[in-house]
This record gives structure tokens, sequence and C-alpha cells, in this order.
């Protein structure tokens, strides 16, 4: 039996696939040690092709979410280790090596997130990203520094998980249409348990035109009006994954978290809202979905500029920070910074 299960998955974009596959193929890890499968909803013959020769599991679904193929594939998965890699993404050579020591060394964790390297279409190396100092924490330490937490909820080719653990959760994944990523570190910390945080870059994040992600830079492939639309069903996405999970967790200090990462996203959902290049029904589908949700002030919708976004952020940061409010429902300290 294999100890390292990577699921790689794709629904309809190809450029890139292969590349995945390759740098998934590629590791410094002996390949007894792992399994590769591919979960797309197309039929490619150079791809195919690729798979067969290089005895990899391929898999074709139906499923538009990344939640159902995920789910599809974990059943057909053998290993107790699962790694993720988006089609668009690729991992570093030592990416499972490191992965296999980690959880071996460490037989208490259940969550695995390393740190990435942004890259542009071509390959080419924009910047770095992830958290500065490498630790195991457990999830009740967490509580005493939320804010610490938001590289983590970034980027599923950066995640792997313990499957014995995420066994329990696994007939929720196929409801998530999106933000897995949130998810899987959300399952993490709704019980006790450690979770172990790489300041290694052993996944490269690919930035290009047909990303469905909040990374995406406008260039001469997309306008701003669809930028803007992307950026929109992308949040809008987000608040149908909170809603979904905040039914799921029972740990009060998690769904404190949701909720606050929910009213964080529908500020930045209320500026591209506000935007002159929006079109008036995505303006409108996105405001109902803020009022429908009952989290936030009408006052909120007079923000009209970058710059009080981000100043509201800043508050929230800092009213979170120095005066400790953890513990504190962070709806509740919401609609405190927003009377101030």
């Amino acid at each position: 039996m294999k100890y390292i299960s990577v699921i790689i998955t794709a629904y309809n974009r190809k450029e890139f696939l292969l590349d995945a596959i390759k740098s998934a193929l590629n590791q410094t890890l002996d390949r007894k040690y792992y399994e590769i499968i591919v979960i797309k909803n197309f039929q490619e013959d150079t791809i195919d092709n690729f798979i067969k020769e290089n005895n990899i599991k391929g898999i074709i679904s139906e499923n538009k979410s990344l939640g159902g193929k995920i789910s599809e594939a974990l059943k057909a998965s053998e290993g107790e280790i699962v790694s993720f890699l988006e089609d668009d993404d690729m991992f570093d050579r030592q990416k499972l090596e490191t992965v296999y020591r980690k959880f071996r060394e460490n037989p208490d964790i259940v969550y695995y997130h390393n740190n990435q390297i942004i890259i542009d279409e071509n390959g080419k190396e924009i910047r770095k990203n992830g958290v500065l100092n490498e630790r195991k924490l457990n999830s009740t330490e967490v509580r005493k520094s939320p804010l610490d937490i938001n590289p983590m909820l970034f980027n599923m080719s950066s995640i792997s998980i313990r499957r014995s653990y995420y066994a329990k959760y696994a007939d929720n994944l196929s409801s998530l249409i999106t933000h897995l990523d949130d998810f899987m570190l959300f399952c993490a910390l709704n019980e006790s348990t450690y979770i172990y945080v790489d300041k290694a870059f052993l996944t490269y994040y690919r930035y290009h035109a047909s990303a469905s992600n909040m990374g995406i830079r406008i260039n001469d492939k997309i306008d701003t009006q669809q930028y803007a639309l992307l950026k929109a069903n992308i949040l809008k996405g987000y608040c149908e994954a909170s809603f979904f999970m905040l039914q799921i967790f029972e740990n009060k200090f998690l769904k404190e978290l949701i909720n606050f990462r929910y009213n964080m996203e529908c500020l930045f959902l209320n500026f591209y809202s506000c935007k002159s290049y929006a079109k008036s029904e995505v303006k409108r589908s996105m405001l109902i979905y803020i009022l429908k949700s009952k989290k936030i002030k009408p006052n909120i919708f007079n923000l009209r500029r970058r710059k009080w976004v981000k100043l509201y952020t800043v508050f929230i940061y800092l009213y979170l920070t120095i005066f400790n409010l953890c513990n504190t429902p962070f709806k509740t300290v919401m609609i405190k910074l927003l009377n101030i």
C-alpha cells in the first residue's frame, strides 16, 4: 500500500495539466511510496496516453464541484496521507519527500501546509508567499493568535492531510463547490488536533488569465469588467461555502472565525460591487448575498474607495490584537469597528 496519494484535479482546463503531472512524477521521494490520481472531466489523447504510460490512475468525472471531484478521487486512493495538486500548479522536487518525513516524524499531525512560490503562466517567478516561522501547533493554540492562520487558508496545492482523521468529514466534501482550502484547515481546527506549518517553498502557484482565484492580475488577456465579474463570482462562492461550513462545525471559536472571515470578504465584495465597470446584475446579486446573511451593518455600503477598505481592515486587525478579543464573537467586533 502506498503511503501518500497525490490527487490532481482538473476541470476543462488542459494547458497546464501535463506540467502538474510531471512535477508530481519528478520527485526525490521513491515512487514506491506514493501514487498519483488525476481526476478530470475531459479526454485528451496526449494527456491520457501520458497518464497510462506512467502508471497513473485516471478518472473521468462529470462532477463540477471541486469537493465532489476530491471525494471521488479519495474513494479510489489508498494512501494514509493525501496531498492535493491543482492542474495549474506544480510541486517542487522535494515536496513529497518533505511531506513523507513530516508525517512520519509527527504521527499526531492531521494537517500540513507549506509556502508557495508565485509564478506567471510561463513559469517565471513573481514572488514568494507564506509564513516566516516553521512550527507545529495544537489547534487550541491557534485560538491565542487566530490572525496567524491566514497564510494557511491559501492554495489546495500546499495542503496535505491525514486520511484517517478526515474520514468523518468526507460526506460533506461533495457539497462544497469552492474554498476547499478553508474547509480542510477548519476540519483540523474543529477538534483538538495538531497541524504543521512549514516555511519551505514547496508549491508553485500560478497566476494566469484563466485562473479561478482571487490572485489573478489584470493584463491584456482579461479586461477590467471580466476581472470584476470573476472577483464577484469567487466571493459569492465564498459566501455560500461559509453558510455551509457554519452548519457543519460545532466548535464555537471556529464559528466565530468563519463569521469574521466572511465579514472581511464582504468588505472587499462591497468594494468591487461599487466599481463603475461592474455590471448592474452582478452588483445586485452580490448585495443580495450580503443582505441575506444579516451579518453586516447597512452603513458598510457607504464605502466607496479602496483606501477605506484597507483602513477598516487595519482597524479590525489592531482591535483584535491589542485588546485580545479572540473570545469575543468576530461578528460583534466587526459591528463595533464599523460604528467607530
